[in-house]
């Protein structure tokens, strides 16, 4: 709510000041799906929240990851990805690929090695895949667990709202929008 609050404000303090919202940005990049999963932290994904809203006032329908799943994404982000610690096994849980199989480091964050484990037929982007159009990654550290295969692999499904956000900056000082 303080996030709506606060943008709201912001327009009305500054009315000619444009303010690009992250999920306004998220909603125009999702053009042609219907069903979307919205993953982040419990503030961002969860039915009330600020992204969710904007998302479904666009038409979209929001699904959130089962409620245990979505408290080791909480967990994950703030313990972990904050502090730039990217484990294979964290990496593993959010989504298969064959270079994490092979050892090979994601493209940033520093990488702690963890003891193999079994990894799940499907990680959590492969489950949301199977009742979604596309997964919003909805909190900007989130994007750390992709590799580059990964990100090849869920090109036009998956998409990472910080470089949307950024793209739609670079659009609007170019004034492409």
């Amino acid at each position: 709510v303080h996030h709506e609050v606060a943008f709201e404000a912001l327009r009305r303090a500054v009315p000619r000041v444009p303010v690009l919202h992250i999920a306004d940005a998220t909603a125009a990049a999702l053009s042609g799906k219907r069903r979307v999963a919205l993953l982040g932290t419990a503030f961002t994904a969860n039915e009330n929240s600020f992204f969710a809203q904007r998302l479904r006032r666009r038409g979209l329908e929001v699904v959130l990851d089962e409620p245990a799943a979505r408290a080791e994404l909480d967990r994950l982000i703030y313990d972990e990805l904050t502090v730039d610690v990217v484990r294979e096994e964290a990496a593993s849980w959010f989504v298969a690929s064959g270079s994490r199989a092979a050892g090979r480091a994601p493209r940033r964050g520093r990488v702690t090695p963890t003891p193999p484990r079994h990894v799940p037929p499907q990680a959590r982007l492969e489950r949301l895949l199977v009742r979604c159009d596309a997964v919003v990654l909805g909190c900007t550290e989130l994007s750390m667990l992709l590799d580059a295969e990964a990100r090849k692999r869920y090109a036009g499904v998956v998409f990472d709202t910080a470089t949307l956000h950024a793209e739609a900056a670079v659009r609007f000082a170019l004034r492409e929008e």
